[in-house]
């Protein structure tokens, strides 16, 4: 299962509630993802409400900078909008979509069962946990497209190794390296840092699209 930075109003606290069933989870989805500057991280079951509630919510939006990952279990899954990365995984338990390890969605497999928000920072850490396991194991879904230099941007400017990097973007540690440095000498830059600073100067790392 595969993950906006935008400048608007703060969103209301999330607190611990039980929403109502498929229109409630949609609206619950879209308060999530409201809530993401950085990164979001999702685990879809097949066929789950949720993963089209997401896929809406992020068409309807946009990338804005946002890291959007999911993993799904192999079933008939929406095709996501760039630049969500999509993995697979024989099996997701329930639905659960992770924004900036701020606040969660919880939704069961069981049909017509609530979804919950939370923003308890230990359950939100145990599905930020949950999806990172899952991701380890995961493999590319074949409906995955290319990864896109502002992801690669949005990557290194993440703080994370190359190695981490690499695994989140779905491809190997010195091909990462290569996208790094084929990515400093198209913007003239001497260190990443720099490299960082001129491609948000103009624009590259808030768009979903190739960089021009």
């Amino acid at each position: 299962m595969d993950v906006l930075r935008c400048t608007r109003t703060a969103d209301p606290p999330v607190a611990a509630s039980p929403l109502g069933h498929t229109a409630d989870l949609d609206r619950a989805v879209r308060a999530v993802l409201g809530r993401a500057t950085t990164h979001l991280v999702a685990l879809l079951p097949a066929e789950h409400p949720a993963a089209d509630g997401l896929r809406s919510a992020l068409c309807g939006r946009g990338a804005c900078g946002v890291l959007v990952r999911i993993v799904h279990d192999g079933g008939p899954v929406p095709s996501f909008p760039a630049p969500a990365i999509v993995r697979t995984v024989d099996r997701v338990p329930q639905a659960i979509i992770v924004a900036d390890r701020a606040v969660a969605l919880l939704s069961s497999r069981a049909p017509r069962t609530p979804p919950t928000v939370v923003d308890e920072p230990s359950v939100v850490q145990a599905c930020a946990t949950a999806f990172a396991g899952m991701w380890a194991h995961s493999q590319q879904s074949v409906d995955a497209g290319p990864v896109t230099d502002g992801e690669v941007l949005r990557a290194l400017g993440g703080g994370s190794t190359d190695e981490c990097a690499a695994r989140e973007l779905n491809m190997s540690t010195r091909t990462y390296r290569r996208r790094v440095a084929e990515l400093m000498a198209r913007l003239g830059a001497s260190s990443r840092f720099q490299a960082g600073m001129l491609a948000a100067s103009r624009g590259w790392v808030g768009t979903p699209d190739e960089c021009a």
